[in-house]
């Protein structure tokens, strides 16, 4: 696979320690902390949110997903390609969402629920059907 750049993006509540969590994930995604980027907003309620992105284009983003990949489990992997074809758009990105929690204790698991959302961005110039076997094959090459 051919990934241009990386996006990654989750929110980080009141209630959590946000140095904490960052260093964290950072770390749990092999990427200087340095590399993220921290903003403020209101969350449904009022309540204080700080949403935490990070851009990672050129050689990391080539480098980083083969590592990150690798480090899932079989059975998640199995998920992601089970789900290819919700998980990848028009143009080719693969979006994956991983539960924070989890993260948080160096776990790799898939979620819907105040997730750390990755999108992957790949050099798209093949029809669908052959983008989403090359994404299976790329996930079966990334065995344990």
């Amino acid at each position: 696979m051919d990934f241009r750049s990386i996006e990654i993006a989750y929110f980080l509540h009141a209630t959590e320690d946000y140095d904490r969590v960052i260093a964290t994930i950072a770390k749990e995604l092999n990427l200087p902390i340095e590399r993220f980027e921290i903003s403020s907003v209101e969350g449904h309620y009022g309540n204080p949110l700080k949403i935490v992105k990070a851009h990672i284009i050129g050689a990391e983003a080539e480098n980083l997903p083969v590592g990150f990949f690798r480090r899932m489990s079989s059975m998640v992997k199995e998920s992601i390609v089970h789900e290819i074809g919700r998980s990848v758009n028009e143009h080719g990105d693969l979006f994956v969402r991983l539960d924070k929690q989890q993260l948080l204790v160096g776990k790799i698991i898939l979620a819907e629920i105040d997730p750390v959302r990755i999108k992957f961005k790949i050099r798209y110039n093949m029809y669908r059907a052959k983008l989403l076997q090359t994404y299976a094959e790329f996930f079966a090459s990334m065995s344990n």
